[in-house]
């Protein structure tokens, strides 16, 4: 998958067969919620699993990203994925674990699981449609995915064993103690953020025709902006030494770090 620009672009091609679909913030915004279940769903990382994987007994710290995607296919594939793959898997999909064809669905979507006969790898597939998703086309999309959304990829792992039953357990208290916590509205509240910044030249209507990509980097431009403007107030009122800063990418307005995540 080429690293092109997404600022004109309305969907992303990560293989011949799969098209990742850059909606618009009216678009998410008509059902955010589920959106940004399937944008979890498909790049969750072990880690952010470990309590959930922990009550499966499994080892957080043994299995990968794509795994644990496998062991979720049946719930994600089955759901309806067109906010994130466009016409790739518009349709519901039946996933099955045992790879051989039965009548029952012989004449439905269907997407297996199952070994690659010739390595021995784990893989998705539909044999309809040609579609295969093995280790290397997951990292793809999910690449694909955190890159639409900027979201950064989550490459955490615990220092030692301790630490990991450590973090397993403060992770379980958090849940517990949140379990019951309103969501609040993620997207709708940057959007009135930005609205209301003089720095953003879209009003309530306009900015629902303006892809995720292109509303998040300019949501990561004007929060450099902002701080870059008190920096340089510091460094002008001599209360701020540019010298002793570590991260000297404060000092140039535009920002260049949310470009790739």
């Amino acid at each position: 998958m080429a690293d092109k620009s997404l600022l004109r672009m309305k969907e992303l091609q990560v293989t011949p067969k799969i098209t990742l679909n850059i909606p618009s913030v009216g678009d998410i915004l008509d059902d955010e919620g589920y959106y940004y279940w399937i944008v979890n769903s498909i790049t969750q990382s072990p880690y952010s699993a470990m309590v959930e994987l922990d009550d499966m007994g499994i080892d957080f710290t043994t299995i990968t990203a794509f795994e644990l995607f496998v062991l979720k296919a049946r719930f994600i594939l089955s759901s309806d994925l067109s906010y994130v793959f466009g016409d790739t898997f518009s349709k519901l999909y039946n996933v099955l674990s045992n790879p051989e064809i039965s009548d029952e669905f012989k004449n439905e979507k269907v997407l297996r699981i199952g070994k690659n006969q010739e390595n021995g790898e784990m893989v998705i597939y539909d044999a309809v449609d040609d579609i295969i998703i093995d280790q290397l086309v997951y990292e793809q999309i999910a690449d694909g995915i955190r890159k639409i959304n900027l979201i950064e990829k989550d490459n955490r792992r615990p220092g030692n064993d301790a630490a990991k039953h450590y973090l397993i357990q403060k992770e379980r208290r958090y849940k517990r103690r949140h379990a019951k916590d309103k969501v609040n509205p993620y997207l709708e509240t940057l959007v009135v953020a930005l609205v209301n910044k003089q720095e953003f030249p879209y009003n309530y209507e306009t900015v629902m025709d303006v892809s995720i990509y292109n509303f998040k980097r300019s949501l990561k431009q004007i929060q450099h902006t902002v701080n870059f403007d008190k920096v340089m107030i510091g460094v002008y009122a001599g209360t701020v030494d540019a010298s002793k800063m570590a991260d000297k990418s404060i000092l140039n307005f535009i920002d260049f770090k949310s470009k790739t995540h």
